[in-house]
């Protein structure tokens, strides 16, 4: 106890003073949470902490949420992060993170300077954030201007520990490419978001974290990945650049997929429905898949549909806004979808206007499904029994069947206008309507935002009724 104290005197701290008293380690990772303006006021605490910041394997220039167009705020700011760098003399870094917004100008200058420094340090994560830089977000822009910051070359040293790598609105060249096959040796994640990119390819044998969303590419082609180990995907590209490329495709390299587990993908407007079904097929080993606007008109007729592998490790499924319909008025795109995840046991499909309201349909059997969420569907105007009988078939397909989600479905939300005729009374059937049975379905949630003439009522007493065996909980979406 007594060596405490005396280690607690000798830092200049009190000995109440328990902070000061961790080891460097410990306060070089308090450090690494503040931004760089933050780390050096630390300095006031006590001597202990006296240039402890100078050391810290962590640099984190955040100016998000300053006004950074103000000349005056810049000029300060500018002169406090390039004493800081001058001064900072960690041998390596853990990470080097910069995030800022308003990037124009003559302050692009300082800002390379800046990161160059952070790149010498062999960082092992290295985030670069520029928000506001020029490229418009879709629908509201009409032009696509590339981000005014392009990123530096970085050497083979300086990317040798690289594990994480995070740009935000900056431009990419052709080099980077060979930067992610050759010069990164141990980069794991990837996240790519905002950029303007000029390459074809992202080639990496170590990469288990792939993160793309609205990267603007002026090149020709397909954009292939090929990435043996990775484990999680998201791909949402969102658009192209039109005046370079008329398709925004994509592909998965055969063995790019063995070890993935997790995907998340939200298909292009304008990519080919055989691109669609091929990238689709790719994706059969994950355990966990999300799919944003899957399906189109066009894909609805292809018949290489049905030649889709079997997703025997699915078990979790979204669908999220993927159109879907009749195959030759038999059997819909969903069903035949749906036919190849024997083992799911997980369901969510939102924003499903017309589902499974059709006539003598022989729905899948779902042996292992035990959450099934309804978000958003059934809107079309279609009479409300059909749709809670084409739900009861449905449900009854699914044996093991838990727990089911209703969630703003069944009816549109309108809100009473004045001079708008509204039901006095409503007449509840008690007679020829049919009886679902599911044995293990014990709760249904009925999520809403808002009652309007008496369809809740009407809502809820035609689930009671086609299925007796479960507890209806209701709840009001905003409130809850």
């Amino acid at each position: 106890m007594e060596a405490v104290t005396d280690r607690r005197l000798h830092a200049g701290g009190s000995t109440d003073d328990r902070l000061s008293a961790l080891p460097d380690d410990l306060l070089h990772r308090i450090l690494s949470f503040l931004p760089c303006q933050r780390a050096v006021q630390t300095t006031v605490l006590s001597k202990r902490w006296t240039g402890l910041w100078r050391s810290a394997p962590c640099i984190n220039i955040n100016m998000l949420y300053i006004l950074t167009r103000s000349r005056h705020k810049w000029q300060k700011m500018e002169d406090l992060v390039t004493n800081f760098l001058i001064f900072h003399n960690a041998p390596v870094l853990d990470a080097f993170r910069i995030a800022m917004d308003g990037v124009i100008g003559d302050r692009l200058s300082a800002i390379d300077r800046w990161v160059r420094r952070g790149i010498l340090g062999c960082p092992s994560v290295l985030e670069i954030e520029f928000f506001d830089t020029g490229i418009p977000d879709p629908p509201f822009g009409d032009t696509v201007r590339p981000g005014p910051f392009e990123l530096p070359d970085i050497g083979s040293t300086s990317s040798s520990r690289l594990k994480r790598l995070s740009l935000v609105g900056v431009s990419l060249g052709s080099s980077f490419a060979e930067l992610l096959r050759s010069g990164c040796p141990v980069l794991e994640d990837l996240h790519l978001e905002d950029c303007c990119t000029e390459f074809n390819h992202i080639q990496s044998h170590t990469l288990k974290k792939l993160y793309l969303h609205i990267c603007y590419r002026h090149s020709v082609g397909t954009l292939a990945i090929k990435a043996p180990a990775l484990v999680k995907l998201v791909l949402d590209p969102h658009l192209s650049m039109p005046e370079y490329t008329q398709k925004n495709e994509f592909s998965l390299a055969d063995g790019s997929t063995n070890s993935l587990v997790d995907a998340w993908v939200v298909f292009p407007h304008d990519m080919s429905p055989r691109s669609r079904v091929m990238l689709l097929g790719s994706l059969s080993n994950v355990t966990k898949l999300e799919l944003t606007a899957c399906f189109s008109a066009e894909l609805m007729l292809d018949n290489e549909l049905g030649q889709f592998p079997i997703f025997s490790n699915l078990r979790t499924l979204w669908l999220r806004g993927c159109v879907f319909g009749n195959r030759d008025g038999k059997c819909s795109t969903l069903d035949i979808f749906l036919q190849k995840t024997p083992n799911l046991k997980k369901l969510t499909l939102e924003h499903q206007r017309a589902i499974l309201v059709q006539e003598s349909v022989e729905y899948p059997v779902f042996a292992n499904l035990q959450t099934l969420s309804l978000e958003q569907c059934f809107l079309d105007k279609c009479d409300l029994n059909n749709k809670l009988d084409a739900l009861g078939s449905f449900v009854q397909n699914a044996p093991w069947l838990e727990k089911l989600t209703l969630q703003c479905c069944m009816f549109e939300v309108e809100s009473e206008k004045e001079g708008q005729l509204v039901r006095k009374n409503i007449i509840l059937q008690r007679q020829d309507q049919n009886t679902f049975r599911c044995l293990k379905l014990k709760f249904i949630e009925v999520v809403y935002k808002e009652d309007h003439d008496h369809q809740l009522l009407e809502l809820l007493w035609g689930i009671g009724r086609r299925l007796p065996d479960a507890s209806i909980k209701l709840t009001n979406f905003l409130m809850d």
